[in-house]
């Protein structure tokens, strides 16, 4: 997302005045940095505050209240990622254009029909003691504000924000959600494809079985696991999370710890939004992935197109512009934008637009101190839709999968659908029905955005993501007794791709011509599917599964092929398809089905050779993964102006990587832009043994600060390509024993 914005940046026009010589490089990015020590007396708390910033920038907030700890928490998201708040919130509320001009207005008329921050408007007044505390949370952004230099990123484009609001909170929260909203957008590619070539051949396009080797039990971008005390060889819980969301600088997470009376958490936070995500506090730990359940559908309108709803988009260097909403009983309709023309009315209906954010639940989860109080406050999850993984002091362990998943009168949501062909909501899955398990027998329990392990009966969706990661996981789990927190990062580490390994044992019988095809079958040969960075097999394996997918739709356009590896709608907002999370299974389909016809499998599979070839030279053996799978952390700001960029080094990479989309340590390609390593991957890692909660470990790439200027702007990063990490602390001892920098805070 960032490097989209970065090219929507240049694309405005974006200024870089304001830095000179390379002298002047150290001045310009140290000139906003926070003091290393400071004592402010500001308006808005009840009692002294003390925050201590230990040396990997992790701030630790003692307060005497959760109202103080939740006002130092937004001063402390505005210390290190005013920025990047200011850019989240204009996303959630469709004002990019004001800030870059008519490039963004395409990406603002959409966001304004979704209408995130009308909604947020809507649910701000309903929601109860939430709203005091998101007031005290903006009040602690806007004492920092006000006390402090703005970022660099404001002089560079020389604007200042407007005071942070609740509803800020909200909408942004929304726009998570919005991210983590599937299947509308496979929908509307199914929809595309079959109208063009028929139901037939679009069926055809889709061969394989999705979450083959997931137990089904009577059911029809992140991992996380836990494992029991007997399988523990410290004798208590274990839990491990990794988070898979795109690079970006500043990082997507910040880790807080929040000591407020009796309300204690620590983990990572989003900066906008009060409270941990995902951690721990004295007696549970938590992690999340997405759950992918279908929580959207589109529906083609027979009738009028109901109300409309005026946006005004101010454009920078332009006149304001009109937008028309028009609403209907499902939605907004979303004609005229994302390429759909303004014919038939198309209606977005989903849960993230319907129902309110779960800021309620987030408190709760914080202060749940067993599976009862756990499972009470994911009750009122709302949206997205994630697999919460738990483990508690006295051992305990479980599974559960929370948020508002619809009910259909018919059909699974696969394609639009009209009104009177049935498909309409007629309620939500009781949460007693979602997915859900309590120390399982085997003592071992993960997911990985596929189907849960688990018997339910519930319909959650159709577009489960392909099972390499979550098989993998489970074999190196049941591969050992017992485990240690340096075998769960192991796990985290892994970059061998199960669905790899099987694709390339099934060409064992294909016949290729020339030299250097036969070298490389013979690389391929009884390969393992580990997709390392120096690796020449892992290289032959996706060149080849891309090669394959275009000559078997040769007789398609361009961008339909693109479609058919996965390419979504937008390359921000809906950068992918359900054809990217059920790529392998779909690739495997083929294969399967293609065993009658070696001869095309082997004119592709020379063809990647061909490429590789004139991409790396003619030697297989010299042929690298990492040569074409790169990641990159960009900087919007340093997208938009390459010379600024190497200058104050705002951007960094980019590195060769490992891994890929079927892998524990997951890599997705981003396949709006060939095989770079930006689609998804870790954000975030962490690994806890419960209850020893000074031995919890965590790491987020790039760092904590998104001052250019900060030493811990990119100091995670090396540990992060390493699979290491740093000490998520907990006791005031061991944060005494790491204290870098602190502020005291207290009342005016």
């Amino acid at each position: 997302m960032v490097g989209a914005l970065g090219r929507l940046m240049a694309a405005a026009g974006v200024a870089a005045g304001g830095v000179g010589a390379l002298g002047f490089r150290r001045w310009f990015l140290r000139r906003p940095l926070p003091p290393r020590s400071e004592r402010l007396a500001l308006p808005g708390l009840e009692g002294a505050v003390e925050i201590l910033f230990d040396r990997w920038g992790v701030p630790h907030v003692f307060a005497g209240s959760e109202k103080d700890a939740v006002f130092a928490q937004g001063y402390v998201h505005a210390r290190d990622r005013l920025w990047q708040m200011e850019l989240n919130r204009r996303l959630a509320r469709g004002e990019l254009a004001e800030l870059l001009g008519s490039a963004a207005v395409p990406l603002d008329r959409f966001l304004r029909r979704l209408g995130l921050r009308r909604i947020s408007e809507a649910e701000l007044d309903g929601i109860g003691a939430e709203r005091d505390l998101l007031d005290t949370y903006a009040a602690g952004v806007h004492a920092y504000v006000e006390s402090h230099p703005l970022p660099v990123e404001f002089t560079l484009l020389r604007f200042r924000p407007q005071p942070w609001r609740p509803v800020d909170s909200l909408a942004f929260g929304h726009f998570m959600t919005f991210t983590q909203t599937w299947n509308w957008e496979s929908e509307l590619v199914r929809w595309r494809l079959a109208s063009r070539h028929g139901a037939e051949r679009a069926a055809e396009m889709e061969p394989g079985q999705v979450a083959a080797g997931v137990p089904v039990f009577s059911a029809g971008g992140s991992n996380n696991w836990v494992v029991a005390p007997g399988r523990s060889a410290t004798g208590r819980a274990l839990l491990a999370n990794d988070p898979h969301l795109g690079p970006q600088v500043p990082g997507v997470w910040y880790a807080v710890h929040l000591d407020g009376g009796d309300y204690q958490v620590t983990g990572v936070s989003l900066p906008g939004i009060p409270g941990a995500v995902i951690g721990h506090n004295q007696r549970i730990a938590w992690g999340i992935t997405s759950g992918i359940a279908d929580t959207a559908d589109l529906y083609l309108e027979e009738g009028g197109d109901g109300r409309v709803i005026r946006e005004e988009i101010r454009v920078k260097g332009g006149p304001t512009l009109v937008e028309e909403v028009r609403m209907t009983a499902h939605g907004p309709l979303l004609n005229g934008t994302l390429g759909i023309p303004a014919r038939p009315p198309l209606a977005l209906k989903a849960v993230v637009l319907e129902e309110p954010a779960p800021t309620a639940a987030l408190r709760k989860l914080a202060r749940a101190g067993d599976w009862p109080e756990f499972l009470e406050a994911l009750s009122g999850w709302t949206h997205p839709c994630l697999n919460f993984v738990y483990a508690d002091v006295e051992g305990n362990i479980g599974y559960k999968l929370a948020g508002r998943v619809p009910v259909r009168s018919s059909g699974e949501g696969e394609l639009p659908v009209t009104a009177a062909a049935g498909g309409e909501w007629t309620g939500y899955v009781p949460f007693e029905a979602m997915p859900e398990t309590y120390n399982p027998p085997d003592g071992l329990f993960a997911t990985a955005n596929t189907r849960p392990a688990v018997p339910f009966d519930a319909f959650v969706t159709r577009d489960w993501i392909d099972d390499g990661r979550w098989r993998r996981i489970i074999e190196r789990l049941a591969a050992l007794p017992k485990h240690d927190l340096a075998d769960l990062a192991a796990i985290q580490a892994d970059t061998v791709s199960l669905p790899g390994r099987e694709a390339m044992s099934r060409l064992t019988g294909i016949q290729v011509s020339g030299d250097g095809a036969r070298r490389a079958l013979e690389l391929v040969a009884g390969w393992d599917g580990d997709m390392a960075a120096g690796s020449a097999a892992a290289a032959i394996y996706r060149t080849f599964r891309r090669q394959l997918i275009d000559r078997l739709h040769a007789d398609l356009p361009p961008a339909e092929r693109e479609y058919l590896h996965g390419r979504g709608l937008d390359p921000v907002l809906v950068t992918s398809s359900a054809f990217l999370f059920k790529g392998s299974s779909i690739f495997l389909g083929h294969l399967d089905r293609l065993a009658a016809e070696p001869e095309l499998v082997a004119d592709a599979f020379e063809a990647a050779v061909e490429e590789l070839a004139r991409a790396q030279g003619p030697d297989p053996t010299r042929w690298r993964w990492g040569r074409l799978h790169q990641v990159f952390w960009r900087h919007p700001v340093g997208t938009a102006a390459p010379l600024l960029d190497r200058l104050l080094r705002l951007s960094r990479g980019p590195f060769p990587a490992g891994g890929d989309e079927d892998t524990p340590n997951q890599t997705g390609c981003n396949v709006w832009n060939g095989f770079e390593a930006t689609f998804a991957l870790a954000s975030y890692r962490q690994l806890f043994d419960v209850g020893d909660w000074d031995r919890s470990r965590f790491v987020l790439p790039p760092g904590q600060s998104g001052h250019p200027g900060s030493p811990h702007y990119a100091d995670l990063l090396e540990r992060w390509r390493n699979v290491e990490y740093a000490p998520l602390l907990w006791s005031r001892a061991a944060i005494e024993a790491a204290v870098e920098d602190r502020a005291d805070l207290v009342p005016a």
